[in-house]
């Protein structure tokens, strides 16, 4: 792993990583890490499941590599197979998944378990599920929020990294919803990369107050 070294007067990390990011969304995400004074250095790949992935672009931009696996759905240990090498040839100490529709497989996991974080919608134990904007819509509740959580080596939710909810306005629509939760997402991630590279992180029962 790279060198971590302890740093400024404001307690801040000065470190020599390097941090790959898996999104295929619009990147509006990896556009505020990219931006970031302290993170942005750091983000060494962007790893896309498509070509046209937007992310791509603003890697691309901010002359970052940029990786597009193209896999079908079905093939979960070829397209993880592949994942882990890309990160190893890229030399990556931490990996954050905000914005990608692929599962993260078993190896990937593996090879970088206290390593590796994921961002969910919805105030995770509560709607773990693959739509968990549909989930809490469907259930009545009054707030929910995101969570930036460790992954496991058996896929499951490990350690919260960062949470914050918010409140579900009557009327609400999952459209509406998603929106809010994507501009909570992007607050919400440089402070929780840096968090990863320090080992701060919560015990999977606790949260984080709004």
């Amino acid at each position: 792993m790279s060198e971590i070294a302890s740093g400024s007067d404001e307690g801040r990390t000065a470190a020599k990583v390097r941090i790959a990011i898996l999104s295929s969304h619009r990147g509006a995400h990896l556009q505020t890490l990219l931006e970031d004074p302290v993170v942005g250095p750091w983000v060494a790949l962007v790893v896309a499941d498509r070509p046209d992935a937007y992310a791509l672009r603003h890697a691309e931009w901010h002359g970052v590599p940029g990786v597009a696996l193209r896999m079908g759905r079905s093939n979960l240990d070829l397209f993880d197979r592949a994942l882990a090498r890309v990160l190893e040839e890229h030399s990556i100490d931490y990996v954050v998944v905000a914005g990608f529709p692929r599962i993260v497989g078993t190896e990937t996991v593996h090879s970088y378990e206290g390593r590796i974080a994921k961002v969910h919608h919805s105030l995770l134990p509560e709607f773990p599920g693959p739509d968990p904007v549909g989930d809490v819509l469907k259930s009545g509740s009054k707030q929910t929020g995101v969570t930036i959580h460790m992954l496991t080596r058996d896929l499951e939710v490990g350690s919260i990294v960062s949470q914050q909810s918010i409140e579900i306005h009557d009327g609400e629509t999952w459209h509406t919803l998603v929106e809010r939760l994507h501009e909570l997402e992007v607050r919400l991630l440089p402070t929780a990369v840096l968090a990863l590279v320090e080992g701060r992180v919560l015990d999977s029962r606790d949260s984080i107050d709004s």
